[in-house]
Parts: structure tokens; sequence; C-alpha cells
């Protein structure tokens, strides 16, 4: 029972450490950019934005969360509709959101920021319209794109101006 149990939590533990390595088209866009252990966080809808590529490009997440969750999922609920306070509320968890994005940017200095162009909704737009975080956004530069045969549009790659 004990040889068993050494057994099985042998191969739990390879299984939960070994990596393999994805060089999707996002992977080989951000190694392209020539930034070693490149520091990255997504304006995004999904964190399939982002990842697996990260790790697998030598890269560390620096976003606070993985994606603009908060964002899409009020914003699909604002568009079914509500009541004032609700509106209020939902406006206040995007305008929580927007100051999480503005502060990962400016306290974490990502060296890419990667941007979902995929869809109707326009990441970079909302970025944009918050004025600190269009200032912040204005010390970055596009660095690539990664056409997404999935889905129609593509993600940007916006890398810091040193």
């Amino acid at each position: 029972a004990i040889l068993i149990a050494a057994v099985v939590l042998s191969v739990h533990t390879m299984w939960m450490t070994v990596t393999w390595t994805d060089w999707s088209a996002l992977t080989r866009a951000i190694v392209a950019t020539g930034i070693r252990q490149p520091t990255i966080l997504n304006i995004a809808a999904s964190h399939d934005v982002g990842h697996p590529s990260t790790r697998d490009a030598g890269g560390r997440w620096v976003g606070t969360y993985s994606c603009r969750w908060i964002t899409l999922l009020t914003t699909n609920r604002s568009v079914a509709g509500g009541k004032g306070t609700d509106r209020d509320a939902l406006a206040a968890w995007i305008a929580y959101d927007r100051q999480v994005l503005r502060r990962d940017i400016a306290e974490r200095h990502p060296d890419l920021i990667l941007v979902d162009r995929r869809g109707t909704f326009d990441w970079l737009t909302w970025a944009r319209e918050d004025p600190e975080t269009a200032r912040l956004l204005e010390g970055y530069r596009p660095a690539g794109e990664v056409i997404d045969d999935g889905d129609v549009g593509r993600i940007e790659l916006l890398q810091r101006v040193e």
C-alpha cells in the first residue's frame, strides 16, 4: 500500500510540474520580440490571451487578473438591462477593473501587453477611455500581432518603450 501511494504521489507530482511547451503563434510572437523573460499582462476577454504562452515563452505574468473578466461579465449584464441601482453597481465594478489595470501598468511596468482585438468588443478602445490608462499606454508601441484563426480578429502585442 505504501509503494502504491508513493507511485501515485510521484506520478501526480510529475503531472503537475512538467511543462508541455505550446509553441503557438502567440508564444512565437512573444519570443520574437527578443525580450528575455518578459513581464506580461493582457487587456482581453479571456485568459487564453497570455496563458500558457507567457510561461512557455519564459515570461512572468504581472497582471492582477488573468483577463478583464470583471468588465466582460458586468458589460454583458448591463446589456441585458437592469434597474438604476444595478447599473450603478455594475458601473462601479467596471471602474474597479479599470483601476486594477491602471495600477498594474503603472506599478508593474509590463514589458508586453497582449491586447484582444477579436470579436466585437474593442479592448484597446475600452482601456483608452480612461485618461490615465491612455497616458500609460503611450509608453508602448506595436510589437506584432497574431491572427486568430479560430476567432475573427487578432491579438496585438504592445511593447514598452525604454
